[in-house]
């Protein structure tokens, strides 16, 4: 079977067979006639259609896929064009759309670049492929983003028109839109959702916000991270696909209110289509238009979101801010009088205050936090060093007001074991090989110790007792992980006087309430991934952060950092 019979046999079945599940038919071809703008008039100059393939990626290995490029007719070949990404081919007739409004002004110069899903031949029986498009379309990671950057857009640019004529793109992701139907639409909205700065206008029609993969989690993030600088433009019908992956129409509904939960730039069109593409065709000049709006001013992250962590914790118009750089294995140590430090293994560099702070100490989060490449855990008692002479894998220490530690500690490359440390440093094993890597902290009132485990999801609670002692410990904390991973990657983890734990994760900077609830969710810039957290600076407000990168970032907040130098304050907080 040819790739062209598949790639058609296979979206035919998809969108059309599964969708007749109303009981009354419809003629949605009439329901939902095109407007002039979406087809050839007299007096306009329409472009042309390129048709290539593509077999060379490294993000999908083995794939074939059929790669069009429409070049509008006004387009010169000696500038940079916007440009609009499609799923599953040419839809929308998008071109007639490009051409028609700029004719009108309407628009910026725009080339569209279109796929099909990949598809990689067998190796026995080639007419019996290994179909890609649910993996490529309906995963929410980066993935799909990466391939469409990294590798389509490129190979888009090699092509010239039969005039001549070169292509070239904006790398810009405000220059950006990309768009879809069904799981097109998943892949779409994944793709600018895991980017923002490379796709910054998003249509959705009839988009799979169900259970085919993990695109179903999309509503509840949406709800919880800070939002992204992303305008959404998404259609769906009350006739839409009900299968055993989950009910389309009701799932787009819970997207739509998450994009107003969250205060988004997003206008939504909900009819009585089934799962077809005549609705989304009849509004695709609207879509431009509505996306293209006020272009080039970027889009602008909202600051409307109703996430009551979000609105108690930020401040409007204080974002992450870059102030140094780092080696990813330095680490933030906080110090009195709210003084926070860059730590190495040979240096500390003070980046607020000047605390009285010691080369050979590392620290993450709190100023006894501990992490030594070398194994060698300091502690520090007043102005003194006790030094445990043990080698270890990796340490990660909380200190409490009064004169002993909890630490993770790992011997011999066994699981991480959590651990009391007392002023002399005498270690006792409390919960033995608990964690394979992780991170610990401290509620600021100390009557709770968390423990998080970085190659799973589970974070655990254990009440505080008198003389480094705990008891009854429990699976408490819901974390989120993305697609992508198996476990959080958790590293580190600090508090603040409300009660609230910050986690520093592969999903961003984890905020958990006090009933162990992740509630709310924040980035750093450009996907950097966080490493390192501290409390301090100003009214112990600021939040300062290592990245994966080596970026030190530090964020004003409303809310107030737990510190080991200041009494313990009352935490009240009901059930949830």
């Amino acid at each position: 079977m040819c790739l062209e019979k598949f790639l058609a046999a296979a979206f035919f079945l998809f969108t059309f067979a599964l969708s007749c599940t109303a009981e009354v038919k419809i003629d949605e071809k009439s329901m939902f006639p095109l407007t002039e703008d979406s087809k050839q008039k007299s007096g306009v100059k329409y472009g042309e259609w390129i048709e290539s393939k593509f077999s060379a990626s490294k993000v999908f290995p083995g794939t074939e896929r059929k790669v069009w490029v429409y070049v509008p007719a006004e387009y010169g070949g000696n500038e940079k064009a916007c440009v609009v990404v499609l799923q599953d081919g040419p839809q929308f007739h998008i071109g007639n759309v490009i051409s028609n409004l700029l004719a009108k002004g309407e628009i910026p110069m725009m080339i569209a670049v279109a796929s099909s899903p990949g598809i990689v031949a067998g190796g026995k029986d080639k007419d019996s492929p290994r179909a890609n498009r649910t993996l490529e379309y309906d995963t929410p990671s980066p993935r799909f983003a990466k391939f469409v950057v990294s590798e389509l857009l490129p190979f888009a640019e090699t092509l010239k028109t039969k005039d001549g004529r070169r292509i070239i793109l904006s790398k810009s992701g405000n220059d950006r839109m990309i768009a879809g139907f069904s799981s097109g639409a998943a892949a779409a909205f994944n793709a600018a959702w895991a980017c923002p700065w490379e796709f910054s206008r998003v249509f959705t029609g009839s988009g799979s916000f169900t259970g085919l993969r993990g695109s179903f989690a999309n509503a509840t993030l949406v709800h919880k991270y800070e939002p992204k600088p992303l305008r959404i433009f998404m259609q769906s019908g009350s006739r839409d696909m009900w299968t055993c992956f989950g009910d389309w129409w009701s799932a787009n509904q819970s997207m739509a209110r998450a994009l107003e939960f969250a205060g988004y730039d997003f206008k939504f069109s909900f009819g009585e289509a089934s799962h077809r593409g005549f609705h989304s065709d009849m509004i695709m000049p609207d879509v431009m238009r509505y996306l293209w709006k006020d272009w080039p001013k970027p889009v602008e992250a909202s600051q409307k979101s109703r996430n009551h962590i979000l609105q108690d914790v930020l401040i409007p118009g204080e974002p992450f801010i870059k102030i140094a750089d780092a080696d990813i294995e330095d680490c933030l140590v906080m110090g009195e009088n709210a003084s926070v430090a860059l730590a190495g293994e040979k240096s500390v560099k003070a980046l607020w205050g000047n605390g009285d702070f010691h080369a050979g100490t590392i620290a993450k989060g709190l100023k006894a936090d501990l992490s030594l490449q070398n194994g060698i855990l300091k502690i520090r008692s007043g102005n003194n060093f006790a030094e445990i002479c043990k080698r270890v894998a990796h340490a990660r220490a909380v200190a409490t007001r009064g004169s002993h530690f909890y630490a993770l500690l790992s011997y011999s490359g066994a699981d991480a074991s959590l651990v009391s440390i007392d002023a002399d440093g005498n270690i006792s094993e409390l919960d033995k090989n608990v964690v394979t890597k992780g991170a610990v902290g401290i509620a600021a009132n100390e009557n709770w110790l968390y423990v998080f485990d970085s190659a799973t999801r589970r974070g655990y609670s254990y009440k505080v007792l008198d003389g480094g002692k705990i008891d009854c410990k429990q699976e408490f904390f819901f974390l989120h992980v993305p697609d992508q991973c198996d476990g959080t990657s958790a590293s580190s983890a600090v508090c603040d006087d409300s009660g609230r734990v910050y986690l520093a994760t592969s999903a961003g900077i984890q905020i958990c309430d006090y009933n162990g609830r992740s509630a709310a969710i924040l980035e750093l810039p450009m996907g950097e991934l966080p490493l390192s957290l501290a409390f301090g600076g100003e009214g112990m407000s600021e939040l300062f952060v290592v990245g994966h990168r080596g970026n030190v970032f530090k964020r004003k907040t409303k809310a107030k950092g737990a510190s080991v130098f200041t009494p313990p304050p009352k935490i009240r907080v009901g059930a949830g």
